[in-house]
């Protein structure tokens, strides 16, 4: 094997045995606001009742979890903090859009069938995220996307890779924001809370990323073939390579 068809082997090689590690989750989601609490006109009005909200989601479901418990019997919790970026959860809505830093929280509960307590639930917190767009005031911004399916049936484990974003898998389906440093003692604060009306997922698939690099070494391979076959004889020939036929 030639240097150059040696080093892109290599390279092919390192891609397959990484995409076996890595995958990142995304996930984009559809709204609609359904309560708004606004009393010292935080903001400007642009976003009420019905208005649509459209969101992001991505973290690496290879995270390993930073504390959880487990109830024999009940349930599972598994906690992970994952640095923002790379992972993320944004949101628009109206004249604003938020986003996550420095961390992107998230929690799992997988209960046992039957067990006295919420459900089966992701929920995903940004307890320091920020606002942008005509805000009155500190544009410090707490918001939750969270998922819960009563009957315990949506989740099978804790882990951040067995979480199917199948939208009728839940019963609770929410996103929900509000801004912690406004309101006082006898006014309420800034709130406003939305019921999810879509969620499309994304996972790479390490096979699709494996295939790349099998196919380059094929075309590699063929086009090796071809300059031998050039040096090899003195009358002109064509090699076609047309991978998957005969």
């Amino acid at each position: 094997m030639d240097k150059p068809l040696a080093a892109f082997a290599g390279i092919a090689l390192l891609a397959m045995a990484t995409a076996v590690d890595a995958s990142t989750v995304i996930v984009d989601f559809t709204a609609s606001v359904t309560t708004v609490t606004d009393p010292t006109s935080v903001t400007d009005g642009s976003i009420a009742v019905g208005t649509e909200m459209t969101g992001h989601m991505s973290y690496d479901d290879s995270a390993t979890p930073t504390g959880g418990f487990v109830i024999p019997g009940v349930e599972t919790r598994s906690d992970y903090s994952i640095a923002a970026p790379p992972a993320s959860l944004t949101a628009s809505a109206g004249h604003y859009s938020f986003a996550v830093v420095p961390t992107l929280k998230i929690s799992i509960f997988d209960l046992v069938p039957g067990a006295p307590h919420n459900g089966d639930t992701f929920e995903s917190d940004v307890s320091s995220g920020v606002a942008t767009g005509p805000i009155q005031g500190d544009p410090s911004v707490f918001f939750q996307l969270f998922l819960v399916d009563s009957t315990d049936n949506a989740l099978h484990s804790s882990s951040l890779a067995d979480v199917p974003f199948e939208l009728s898998l839940y019963d609770t389906a929410e996103f929900n924001l509000s801004f912690p440093n406004s309101g006082g003692v006898s006014t309420p604060q800034t709130r406003i809370e939305a019921t999810i009306d879509s969620l499309h997922a994304t996972v790479p698939e390490p096979e699709s990323i494996a295939l790349l690099g099998v196919a380059g070494l094929a075309l590699c391979f063929s086009a090796r073939v071809r300059r031998s076959g050039s040096s090899a004889s003195t009358t002109p020939t064509r090699l076609v390579a047309n991978l998957g036929h005969s």
